[in-house]
């Protein structure tokens, strides 16, 4: 991306969007100036938010935590976060300027923690899901007769794809920056594509897309084929809650699943293999 490409996405993105437009134009020296003028002050302490999540991305990993380090229940960690950005050395922040660096003290960055907290949850618990099914356009070709179901959580722009019709279980991709957005108001660009997916996992966003999904096709059962840990601590959730519409592959019942029946209860179905 050249600076005057990223000045443009920069000026015309939404604000929670403009942390990551704004990495392109420190790589571009000469767009920086112009692009640090058009900046408002909410615009400057969105790159202080952004500064404050990596280094809260790091205390998680540093300390083994689990899940988004801006879950509510996260907020127990509120002063180990604080004290962790209060050592983080100047020269390691991504933007070392004076409209940023005044946000991060140690009462600025547990309010900006704690209001950060609450846009996410105001996003995560946005009811509002869209819906686009018909026959799939990627395997027209491979897979003649295959139906595609995007489910979008509008508010984060979280998607999924479900796939079905051809076999006795459907299938589901859930990687947002491979799916194309189906809300015509949502504005996307290669730079922002797959930030959603980064900021909202582990906020429970991909539980209500699988639920929608599963409103709208009833009838329809989900073989498991889940890689990543986020996708399986999902699908296990899932699996618990409906055994017979959700597949696990790690579950006692997986190697007899498509015989199962809607009343089967029993109990292996939480005894791994």
């Amino acid at each position: 991306m050249n600076a005057g490409t990223a000045r443009s996405e920069l000026r015309n993105a939404p604000w929670w969007h403009k942390p990551a437009l704004w990495w392109p134009l420190v790589v571009h020296k000469a767009g920086l100036a112009a692009a640090w003028g058009e900046l408002s002050d909410q615009d400057w302490e969105a790159i202080a938010i952004h500064e404050i999540r990596s280094v809260a991305w790091d205390y998680w990993q540093g300390n083994s935590l689990y899940g988004n380090p801006f879950h509510p229940r996260a907020l127990v960690h509120l002063d180990g976060v604080a004290d962790a950005v209060m050592q983080q050395p100047e020269w390691e922040l991504e933007v070392r300027d004076p409209r940023v660096t005044k946000h991060l003290t140690p009462d600025g960055v547990r309010a900006l923690y704690r209001a950060e907290v609450e846009r996410l949850q105001s996003v995560a618990t946005d009811p509002v899901m869209l819906t686009h099914d018909g026959p799939s356009a990627i395997f027209a070709r491979t897979k003649p007769g295959l139906r595609e179901l995007v489910v979008q959580h509008k508010a984060s722009g979280l998607r999924a794809a479900f796939y079905y019709g051809r076999e006795q279980a459907g299938w589901v991709m859930s990687k947002t920056y491979s799916i194309d957005s189906i809300d015509s108001e949502r504005i996307e660009t290669e730079s922002t594509r797959g930030f959603s997916w980064e900021t909202y996992v582990g906020l429970g966003i991909g539980m209500n897309l699988y639920a929608h999904a599963a409103e709208v096709l009833p009838e329809v059962r989900w073989a498991d084929k889940s890689i990543s840990p986020t996708g399986k601590a999902v699908r296990r959730k899932l699996h618990d809650l409906d055994p017979w519409r959700w597949h696990l592959k790690e579950c006692g019942c997986s190697t007899e699943w498509e015989s199962l029946t809607s009343s089967d209860t029993s109990t292996r179905h939480t005894e791994p293999t």
